[in-house]
């Protein structure tokens, strides 16, 4: 006998809300802003035919998003049916042991020359206009200046850009490190921060995201 097809449409973001956004940073001329316009009505009409209510009943649809908030979206925008809609769990990571977090800070803190005593603030992630690595490093710059036991570890495959911001912003070599990290390896590199740093502007790519 024949196997039913079925489909899985991984939701992951807001394709046309992330054009839109990373658009509207480049201040274009009007004429290219025209054209953006019309490229993200098609992004949306995509999105739309992919997730809205009309889905062929033969071919059971699975839409798998990565929040409840991208859900309601879904439903609220596109009318997707919340019946055809889970939320992925598969891929979240699980926490590693304590004492194997305490083993990867002190041998990352020393294979990066960081003082066991040091004030670590982290981010990882990419330079991509919604991360708000600018303002990452603004407040860094910032905390540096009221505490100089402070030091920012940045995991990143955005190296070169990272450090020349770093350096406009006049902080020392020896306040920062800047790695290209493996995704194995990731766990073992954020065990050697005491914070997180995870800014975000007043947008809807922001609010539906589940951030890596």
């Amino acid at each position: 006998p024949l196997r039913r097809l079925t489909v899985t449409i991984q939701a992951r973001g807001l394709s046309a809300e992330e054009y839109r956004y990373t658009q509207a940073k480049t201040g274009l001329p009007v004429v290219k802003q025209i054209m953006q316009g019309i490229s993200y009505k098609i992004l949306f009409g995509i999105e739309a035919a992919a997730y809205g209510a009309q889905k062929d009943p033969l071919v059971p649809t699975t839409i798998e998003v990565v929040s409840p908030a991208l859900k309601d979206y879904l439903v609220k925008t596109f009318r997707a049916s919340e019946q055809c809609i889970a939320i992925a769990d598969k891929d979240l990571p699980k926490a590693p042991p304590a004492h194997l977090v305490v083993q990867w800070r002190e041998r990352v803190r020393m294979l990066l020359a960081i003082p066991l005593g040091a004030y670590v603030y982290c981010y990882s992630g990419s330079y991509k206009p919604w991360q708000c690595a600018d303002q990452t490093i603004a407040f860094f710059a910032q905390q540096y200046r009221k505490d100089q036991n402070s030091f920012l570890l940045v995991l990143s495959r955005d190296q070169d850009v990272f450090k020349r911001v770093l350096r406009e912003f006049k902080i020392p070599d020896t306040a920062y490190a800047v790695r290209s990290v493996e995704p194995r390896n990731l766990f073992e590199y954020l065990s050697a921060a005491d914070v997180g740093l995870l800014f975000r502007e007043h947008d809807i790519i922001n609010w539906v995201s589940r951030p890596t």
